[in-house]
């Protein structure tokens, strides 16, 4: 992602800390960082064969339910680490947008 960045001349701050899976736990390393924070959740519809990247403000909240209704896809749950992995090349605690860059086949939805 970083030479992908370099390459077309972006710039950008680089800011590490370890996988938080919770909003919680990523606020410990945020204390110092002056930008919109962010949650970003990994979905499979109820047959598996549709994925969801969703990213929401940190402090919003998203009822599931309500999700399900717009995307007309039934049932939500979370998508294992092992989808996770294979769609996205991310692991649980570490979602990002910028994962979408390993979806070379566009399968997972925005």
């Amino acid at each position: 992602m970083y030479e992908l960045l370099d390459l077309l001349e972006i710039r950008y701050d680089y800011y590490e800390h370890p996988e938080a899976p919770t909003v919680e736990e990523a606020a410990k390393y945020w204390k110092d960082i002056d930008a919109t924070h962010c949650k970003n959740l990994f979905f499979r519809n109820h047959k598996g064969n549709r994925h969801y990247l969703v990213i929401l403000e940190h402090l919003q909240d998203l009822n599931i339910r309500d999700l399900e209704v717009r995307l007309k896809q039934g049932k939500l749950t979370f998508a294992s680490p092992e989808r996770l992995y294979k769609y996205l090349g991310l692991t649980p605690g570490s979602v990002t947008p910028f994962g979408l860059i390993n979806d070379q086949a566009k399968h997972v939805h925005l």
